[in-house]
């Protein structure tokens, strides 16, 4: 072998040369393979983190977009709110001012109504000597009385007609009476005549607006109840 190895020994050596020059340029490719593979890796990164940075802004503008939304959904449900309570508040405001109004119209027509009313009360006159006396029918309000009658009697039970001198009276104006039925003459036990126990009169008379209205007396009571009330679906 060592024969060999002598007599072929520059073979041997130039094989050898040539397998290190080979293995030279596999490694040579080898490291340029690596190279070009760690640079592309290097550039992949560098591209991966910069897409990593745009969404991590892409993300924090989203972010904010939203913090910004929210922010105005809140506000608008705040308006919302308060626009709402003004509301409310312009409702009850109109509500009180809708009943002040009924109200003061209600008073006004009340106002009205009164004034309109006219007021007659039975009334007793005695001359300047005393001995004679005689009923008046007097209007005691502001308004004028249409229609007026007087009946012997109670609504209920109406009499004849008292005789009236003036069916329309203006306030202050006094009519008489004549007619008047005092029952038959009583007398005292010492024979002095007395009026009767009971004497029921009363009038019915009319407002300028149409109401009617009437004066309620026993004339024979020793104090004097007269009712003046409006009479209902007459």
């Amino acid at each position: 072998m060592w024969q060999w190895l002598e007599l072929h020994g520059a073979t041997v050596q130039t094989a050898s040369s040539l397998v290190t020059s080979l293995i030279g340029m596999v490694t040579i490719v080898v490291l340029l393979m690596t190279w070009s593979a760690a640079h592309h890796a290097a550039r992949a990164a560098s591209e991966q983190a910069t897409a990593a940075k745009a969404l991590t802004e892409v993300s924090k503008a989203q972010q904010i977009a939203a913090e910004r939304a929210a922010a105005a959904a809140e506000a608008q449900v705040a308006a919302a709110e308060a626009s709402g309570a003004l509301a409310r508040q312009q409702l009850l405001a109109a509500q009180e001012s809708a009943a002040a109004e009924r109200v003061h119209s209600e008073l006004i027509r009340q106002q009205t109504l009164a004034s309109l009313r006219p007021i007659l009360a039975f009334s007793r006159r005695t001359s300047s000597s005393g001995f004679m006396g005689w009923t008046v029918l007097e209007n005691q309000s502001e308004a004028l009385a249409l229609e007026v009658s007087v009946y012997n009697g109670t609504p209920d039970n109406p009499g004849k007609p008292i005789s009236v001198s003036s069916t329309t009276m203006a306030p202050g104006v006094e009519a008489h009476l004549e007619g008047i039925d005092w029952g038959p003459p009583q007398k005292d036990p010492a024979g002095q005549p007395i009026l009767p126990s009971s004497t029921p009169v009363f009038a019915r008379y009319k407002s300028q607006d149409g109401r009617q209205f009437r004066t309620i007396v026993d004339l024979a009571a020793t104090v004097r109840r007269q009712i003046m009330d409006e009479e209902q679906g007459v």
